[in-house]
């Protein structure tokens, strides 16, 4: 029986973001007004409908853009089909953004500018849009799993927001129905959703034109590096991605032994020079929508309205973001998972979120929502430089085997088998498996994994199998029903992940009842970046003084209390002092008296 392992997306932006020249609207004719309105935003299917230079007519067809040459096959070639989905995908796309994300209305003509040589344009101006954005079809290459890629080419003169751009999209892998947010398959509609946040400005080509809450560009942009031995940890700390990581992560700052910078969101690193700098770190967001390449079933969440609103072009709506559940301690301890945003994955992630030698394949991935294996390949420390020069963050347990994924630091963990989907009609391997909304993967015997309808009532967890229901009472309880015993997991694990994955409040920062006060931003502490080559990279460390630790309030109440202890002890010795010495002169004058009276008898 084959299962088909579930890559959603490995998006190329930066690649194709790198080869576009973007330029500047005319000065002085673009926003005007400091009051923000619901974006409005103009998808043009010229390209899509008509002629396009670029586009797969036939089978066999070179077709060279975006620096690159493709022959199309049948799978790229345009039909009225694909168009509809596409167009119909996009107006989904239209209304949900205008439904969450406010900006200064530009309100000049938009001008739309062509790029040479890889996307043709109508450059008759535009008017009532605060974006244009061309639609086309384009060959990406039969082994590629990219869906779509886009890219801006024109920014508004006074505050840079980008105002123009382009998004290709992968005719190959198209599905067969328009998607929304909502629908059962909706893995296209968030890679476009994902792109157009590039299109947006989320991009390290875009960062020296990001705003504070003021309209002042960032100087210096607010991004740090840490290291940990070889490990490189580069973090954006803008406001409102230092409040996400304060409130996700449960610390104001993240430090190795010597030195500490601002707590923020890691910067991805892997996956080359398409990938890397312009995503969310992959290890520590797994199927976060806005990560580089992501697994599983994608999740539009508050770190993306994070680094919307630090452009400082957006407002958002956070209500429309939904809870991730990768990484959320309150899913597991009600608290933050310790270290989880710079810990070795071995020894900081819940152990069911990895897999170790023993049990790579037929396993539940993190969340239950799905039957998968863990990709793996021996470790070659003749040929795996990158990992055996940092053992101790990549394999401190000494495995044999790691994960295959630069992009998520070769941690062995589960990726979904797409065709085993427990919310959709998958395969089966055991006859009483059952899908659908309330379907979670359990552990099925001494190996294998299987999808069973559950449900949760106040956090306890009913499983049911074959019209009957029985309850899972502690974890590793084994469950016997009429031909299967199902392994229980910690019950917390699908009862309180589901309660996780709903939308969030309209501003999470200030309604989470167990939200951490936003604090000043501390600053970085000078560090030297390792040499470079050869790996491995040893820190060269010139500043080793060993921050201050800010005292808790608890601390802060401790310390007064015991002053005020110290206070009374003094008060108390000084009164038994008193007392001593009037006792003392009332004796004395005793033995005096008596004396004087000794001398007269």
């Amino acid at each position: 029986m084959l299962f088909l392992v579930f890559l959603r997306h490995h998006c190329v932006h930066d690649d194709l973001q790198s080869r576009c020249p973007v330029h500047e609207a005319p000065s002085g004719k673009g926003i005007k007004s400091s009051e923000y309105s619901p974006i409005r935003i103009k998808f043009d299917f010229t390209f899509i409908d008509g002629s396009d230079s670029f586009k797969c007519l036939s089978s066999g067809q070179n077709i060279t853009w975006g620096g690159y040459t493709y022959q199309c096959t049948a799978e790229d070639v345009s039909t009225t089909e694909k168009n509809n989905v596409v167009k119909n995908t996009f107006l989904n796309l239209s209304t949900f953004l205008t439904q969450f994300i406010k900006v200064k209305p530009h309100t000049a003509d938009i001008i739309p500018e062509p790029w040479s040589g890889t996307a043709d344009v109508d450059q008759t101006p535009v008017s009532g849009y605060d974006m244009v954005v061309f639609v086309y079809a384009r060959p990406f290459g039969s082994g590629s799993n990219t869906l779509a890629s886009a890219t801006y080419n024109l920014a508004e003169s006074s505050l840079q927001r980008p105002i123009h751009g382009f998004i290709f999209i992968n005719y190959r892998v198209l599905p067969d129905q328009a998607e929304s947010r909502d629908s059962l398959e909706n893995d296209f509609f968030h890679t476009c959703f994902h792109e157009m946040l590039h299109a947006f400005g989320i991009s390290h080509h875009s960062f020296s034109n990001w705003r504070d809450s003021n309209g002042v560009k960032y100087d210096p942009f607010p991004i740090s590096k840490l290291y940990k031995g070889n490990k490189v940890f580069e973090v954006i700390h803008t406001p409102e991605c230092h409040k996400y990581a304060v409130n996700r992560f449960g610390t104001n700052i993240f430090a190795n032994q010597t030195h500490t910078i601002p707590s923020g969101v890691e910067i991805e690193d892997g996956g080359g020079s398409g990938t890397a700098r312009s995503h969310p770190e992959a290890r520590v967001y797994l199927n976060e929508v806005m990560v580089g390449m992501s697994v599983g079933t994608p999740v539009i969440s508050d770190l993306s309205l994070a680094l919307l609103i630090d452009t400082g072009w957006y407002q958002v709506n956070y209500s429309y973001a939904r809870g991730l559940a990768w990484g959320n301690g309150r899913t597991y301890y009600n608290n933050p998972i310790p270290d989880f945003a710079i810990g070795s994955p071995q020894t900081a992630f819940p152990p069911h979120y990895l897999c170790t030698p023993s049990n790579i394949s037929s396993v539940c991935n993190y969340d239950y929502s799905g039957v998968g294996l863990c990709q793996s390949t021996n470790v070659d420390c003749g040929t795996d430089t990158e990992f055996c020069s940092n053992n101790d963050f990549y394999n401190p347990k000494s495995y044999s085997i790691r994960g295959i994924y630069q992009t998520h630091d070769y941690m062995l963990f589960v990726v979904p088998y797409s065709n085993r989907i427990c919310k959709k009609n998958s395969v089966k391997m055991y006859s009483q498996e059952e899908f659908g909304e309330r379907s979670r993967c359990f552990h099925v015997g001494s190996s294998g994994a299987g999808c069973f309808n559950t449900r949760c009532d106040n956090n306890r967890l009913f499983v049911t199998v074959s019209g009957v229901e029985k309850e899972c009472e502690y974890a590793k309880q084994a469950l016997s029903f009429s031909g299967i015993t199902l392994n229980c997991p910690e019950l917390s694990e699908i009862c309180l992940l589901d309660s996780i994955a709903k939308n969030l409040p309209e501003n999470p920062y200030i309604y989470l009842p167990d939200q951490t006060p936003s604090p000043t931003l501390p600053q970085a502490t000078p560090q030297q970046s390792p040499a470079q080559s050869p790996i491995p990279r040893t820190p060269s460390i010139t500043n080793t003084q060993v921050p201050l630790r800010t005292q808790s309030y608890d601390q802060l109440a401790l310390g007064l209390s015991g002053l005020q202890i110290g206070f009374g002890s003094i008060a108390l010795i000084f009164l038994l002092f008193c007392i001593c010495m009037c006792s003392c002169k009332s004796s004395s004058k005793n033995r005096r008296q008596a004396d004087s009276d000794s001398s007269y008898s």
